[in-house]
């Protein structure tokens, strides 16, 4: 069978999308999956989510260094976070130094194989036309800047299990939502620039990582962690 990858008649394996430690709230216990779509029920799967007929094994090891490098950026050194403080709580976390494009060809490489798995939990994602660019990008280990596929990091004081991918929209712009264990990535997925004020958390090239600490979506002072932000990443 085809591999969705690289194209090649292969051999295909059991493929991960979304790293299990993303969800595996807690490693003695199966990860439990939710899902928003109506009628279907948190459950748990020993093995997480993987799908058979998505890449072969040689296209799995493309992913590998960047699925790595998130894991141990955002899951095992949590820690180095800087906390941005308003009120008394804070209103994001600041990484001062990233790997750009390994990050960003982590997250570039979650919503390709959400978009192109077969696995009903994924079946909200489809990048449509956009998924050849983003194919690409993936092969060639270039990532591009921060547009058109932008991406907003926010996160939450507590792992609450792996809800389903699924689209929204920031001012009429396209989004796909993902969830990472605390952590929630809005990937844009337009043509379109990320509109104000979301635009000043975007994941850009040689400038800090913002992490909003607030659902963006939902937050009335999205405008004041804006400025927030902007002061404190420009205090370097």
């Amino acid at each position: 069978m085809p591999c969705k990858l690289c194209g090649q008649d292969r051999e295909l394996i059991q493929a991960h999308i979304i790293p299990r430690s993303f969800f595996e709230i807690d490693p003695s216990t199966s990860p439990r999956i939710l899902s928003n779509a109506e009628g279907r029920h948190p459950r748990r799967s020993p093995s997480g989510i993987y799908d058979p007929d998505l890449v072969c094994e040689l296209c799995e090891r493309v992913f590998a260094p960047y699925d790595d490098y998130a894991q141990d950026l955002l899951l095992r050194r949590r820690e180095a976070q800087e906390p941005i403080v308003c009120g008394g709580e804070p209103i994001a976390f600041l990484y001062r130094t990233v790997d750009y494009c390994r990050l960003k060809l982590f997250f570039l490489a979650v919503l390709w194989r959400a978009s192109r798995s077969t696995h009903d939990f994924f079946s909200s994602v489809d990048l449509g036309s956009h998924e050849v660019t983003v194919r690409e990008a993936i092969l060639s280990g270039n990532p591009g800047d921060a547009e058109p596929y932008a991406v907003v990091l926010a996160r939450f004081p507590q792992q609450l299990g792996m809800l389903n991918p699924h689209s929204t929209r920031f001012s009429d712009v396209n989004f796909v939502q993902i969830y990472l264990a605390e952590y929630v990535a809005y990937l844009k997925v337009d043509q379109r620039l990320t509109p104000e004020p979301f635009r000043e958390f975007v994941f850009t090239p040689g400038a800090p990582l913002v992490i909003l600490g607030r659902d963006p979506v939902r937050s009335r002072d999205v405008n004041v962690m804006r400025d927030i932000a902007r002061a404190d990443t420009h205090n370097t």
